[in-house]
């Protein structure tokens, strides 16, 4: 029994952490057109959502070194 990679799970995977982090940075752009406009609460909220996108980036950052490995079942 052999194992082998799962085409483009690292592309995949790359783009979704670069689209997260492209969100999170739009999104702390609105947590700064809130604050400017003295609206706190929806800053802080918005503030809140970017930290979480840029967590979950990071999440998925530590398993572009992991390798996902399928069963092969070829004879």
């Amino acid at each position: 029994m052999s194992n082998i990679r799962v085409p483009n799970q690292d592309a995949q995977l790359q783009y979704l952490i670069a689209y997260l982090l492209q969100q999170a940075d739009r999104t702390d752009t609105a947590a700064a057109i809130f604050r400017s406009g003295l609206f706190m609460p929806p800053a802080e909220a918005f503030d809140n959502i970017a930290t979480c996108m840029r967590e979950q980036a990071n999440e998925l950052k530590k398993h572009l070194i992991l390798t996902i490995l399928a069963e092969d079942h070829t004879p």
